[in-house]
């Protein structure tokens, strides 16, 4: 089905693969992504290169992946990684051994937050806003982020509760699609990947 002026594809592509998520780690914004190999750049880009406008989120592995991509994109606070506060860099290990009780909320109560960090239900707000600020956009555009950003986008998409966050996985470099058009967001495709 062809794109019509009156609707928006927005390619929801998650950052590459870093070391954080290899150790099952909380990310900090400074960490780097790990090498992409060329075929799947050159996969990944034909799929987006038609996209316009490109946003990302403002930390490094958002940033690498469009440069790896050959995509020069506007960062865009909005999209930032869900802040982990003091939990950054910590392994979910360390987390569950020294802090089971603030884990287990975190995990259940959409409302709990790691300490100086962010709650689910904020990330929720926060991607729900961003995304239906372009809902008057048309065309086919590009959103590079964690894949927890994008995973809030999905639920609220659906229009899914909060719990519907923690059932499904974006995995690295996937690449999902949502549309908006007739006044509603629809998803399109789940986690297209290589």
């Amino acid at each position: 089905m062809a794109v019509t002026s009156a609707q928006l594809r927005l390619h929801l592509l998650a950052h590459a693969p870093t070391r954080a998520q290899h150790e099952t780690r909380f990310p900090a914004p400074d960490d780097a992504i790990e090498p992409i190999h060329a075929p799947q750049v050159a996969r990944l880009a034909e799929r987006v290169v038609a996209c316009q406008p490109v946003w990302c989120a403002p930390e490094r592995r958002a940033i690498e992946t469009a440069e790896a991509l050959g995509i020069s994109p506007t960062p865009t606070e909005p999209l930032r990684a869900w802040s982990a506060g003091t939990w950054t860099g910590r392994s979910l290990v360390d987390i569950t051994e020294h802090d089971p009780t603030g884990f287990e909320a975190w995990r259940t109560d959409p409302t709990a937050a790691p300490p100086d960090g962010e709650s689910l239900s904020a990330l929720l707000a926060r991607t729900a806003t961003w995304v239906d600020a372009q809902s008057s956009l048309a065309g086919r555009a590009l959103v590079i982020a964690d894949p927890a950003v994008i995973r809030a986008i999905v639920v609220h998409v659906l229009q899914a509760p909060p719990r519907t966050f923690w059932r499904f996985d974006i995995p690295p470099l996937s690449l999902s699609i949502v549309q908006h058009a007739s006044h509603q967001w629809r998803l399109r495709h789940l986690v297209l990947q290589d």
